[in-house]
């Protein structure tokens, strides 16, 4: 892969072009029956009108896709070196007592046009953005029915829909052939680490023998004997146990890029880079294959003030679904890229943000105390500037939790952008809410071993998304004001005192969920701020 400059100041084209076929029509209707004695008038209610309407509409995107690749430089223009050999845990300094680190390479001298090395270990990455880059749309739809109430009461009940297409989301060009299929076998890496992974569960995650499984022997014989004595196989399910702690990227890499000791021969029949490319890691690029769905249905009750009350009550049962969740702001590793760059849809389920249940509800009253109130309504003005003109609010909110993964933080079982996601062990209890745990902390489980009933995805797969849900959300914000009569015209006085998070609900968030630290997993990092009081007076005029 070579780099040269691109863009119309060098005569070629750029990221993306401008696109003047870009069609975005908007409907809309409104209909409001009369009373005229037909079936429908009746059956829809004196004063009801439907409303509903479709937008095609297009997102303005680029700037901060261009901000996050000029942060991090360039093939060409900025580059970064590695040790030129992969370690594991029998050969890094770390683990293996004294000694030196290989030198690193001198770095690259830059200038266009521009050819990164070709690489035999460590890592190497870089960002890309494809030449057919669209801006992403959405088609969102709605539709509503309104009517009044006895006791000046309006409903409300309606849908709203939003379908993203042509979104933007980066997908690791350079993931390694996760599907690479073994003519005689008929089998692909991917089916034979899963094949691993099963038997490595069987054992009680122990290491020990394991069958022959042809993919690894046909396409791996140089493996042979190369860790411990034994088949292929055997020294491959070594390299992922043992020697790169379960991590299949790392143990696919070392069998696909290092070459024999002692020789210039790879361990695969095929030759050494047969999974991954000549210069890179991993290449997330920024394509068009993200998608989502939004579905939701809405309902609200609302009275305006009148006779010292009003209130608002407003509740929308929804889902999400789509194949990433990361904004085009969350640029880079764990942000809007694939877990499997093969497989756009392997990723499909419950968005990140879905809020399954929300509910809005406020309230306003005046206090029936004071001259013109329904009670004391004599009141002399003195007695009146005590009792007279309070105001009492309140804005509650409640929403359901959202969904997350449980990660196993360290290994990599598709590409180099993802850390692995865990599946829930079959025959574990799927038991988690707010409680307390075995260290008396606040946690999703009652006992950080609970842990053990999660296990990292196999390589090439993408894991359990929403796999669990988090607390839901709930506070009360109180407020309460009263408006002081000045005997100068045109003066007011108010006072007004706030409690926010009013009952002092504790709401966690932020759980640790990463298997690979059971010490603390479950238990919950962050709590959103507990009550607050403050009071203010003001004078205008």
């Amino acid at each position: 892969m070579t780099y040269t400059l691109g863009g119309a100041a060098n005569g070629k084209p750029g990221w993306y072009q401008r696109n003047n076929m870009n069609f975005a029509p908007r409907f809309s209707f409104a209909y409001a029956p009369e009373s005229s004695g037909h079936w429908w008038s009746a059956l829809l209610g004196k004063g009801s009108v439907i409303r509903g309407g479709f937008a095609l509409v297009y997102d303005q995107y680029g700037s901060d896709m261009v901000y996050n690749i000029d942060q991090s430089g360039s093939p060409g223009l900025a580059s970064t070196v590695t040790q030129p050999i992969n370690t594991d845990f029998t050969t890094s300094t770390r683990y293996n007592g004294p000694g030196s680190l290989p030198g690193l390479p001198s770095a690259p001298s830059g200038g266009f046009p521009f050819t990164p090395d070709t690489i035999t270990g460590g890592f190497n990455e870089g960002v890309g953005v494809v030449s057919n880059l669209k801006a992403p749309y959405s088609m969102v739809l709605n539709a509503n029915y309104a009517r009044q109430l006895p006791g000046k009461l309006t409903i409300e009940a309606g849908y709203a829909g939003r379908l993203y297409r042509r979104g933007l989301v980066q997908q690791d060009f350079d993931q390694p052939l996760t599907q690479f299929k073994d003519p005689a076998s008929g089998m692909t890496w991917s089916q034979a680490a899963q094949i691993l992974h099963a038997d490595y569960l069987a054992a009680g995650q122990n290491y020990g023998p394991i069958a022959p499984i042809p993919f690894i022997e046909n396409v791996f014989p140089g493996l042979a004997n190369a860790y411990v004595p034994g088949s292929a196989t055997q020294n491959y399910y070594q390299g992922w146990v043992v020697q790169n702690g379960l991590s299949d990227e790392d143990n696919l890499n070392l069998s696909d890029r290092q070459r024999i000791p002692g020789t210039k021969s790879c361990y695969s029949k095929t030759g050494c880079n047969t999974f991954y490319p000549l210069q890179f890691a991993g290449l997330p690029t920024w394509t068009n294959a993200a998608f989502a769905n939004y579905h939701a249905a809405t309902l609200s009750l609302r009275r305006p003030l009148s006779n010292s009350i009003a209130f608002d009550f407003n509740y929308t049962l929804s889902h999400s679904i789509d194949n990433s969740s990361g904004a085009e702001s969350g640029a880079g590793t764990g942000g809007a890229i694939l877990q499997d760059a093969f497989n756009t849809r392997s990723f499909r389920g419950s968005s990140d943000f879905d809020v399954r249940h929300n509910i809005t509800a406020d309230l306003t009253y005046e206090l029936p105390f004071g001259q013109g109130r329904k009670f004391a309504n004599g009141a002399n003005r003195y007695v009146d500037a005590v009792i007279g003109g309070w105001q009492i609010s309140t804005i509650a909110r409640y929403h359901s939790g959202l969904p997350t993964t449980i990660g196993a933080g360290g290994v990599y079982p598709t590409n180099y952008e993802f850390n692995a996601i865990t599946e829930r062990l079959p025959g574990t209890p799927n038991k988690y809410g707010k409680t307390i745990d075995n260290n008396g902390l606040p946690s999703l489980f009652s006992n950080t071993s609970t842990a053990g009933n999660y296990f990292q995805e196999a390589g090439g797969t993408t894991g359990n998304r929403a796999i669990i849900r988090l607390p839901g959300f709930v506070n009360f914000d109180i407020a309460v004001m009263k408006n002081f009569k000045m005997p100068f015209e045109g003066h007011r006085l108010q006072f007004r005192g706030e409690a926010f998070n009013a009952f002092n609900h504790v709401n966690f968030y932020n759980p640790s969920l990463n298997v690979n630290t059971p010490a603390t997993f479950g238990e919950f990092q962050s709590a959103y701020p507990a009550r607050v009081v403050q009071a203010s007076l003001r004078y205008s005029f």
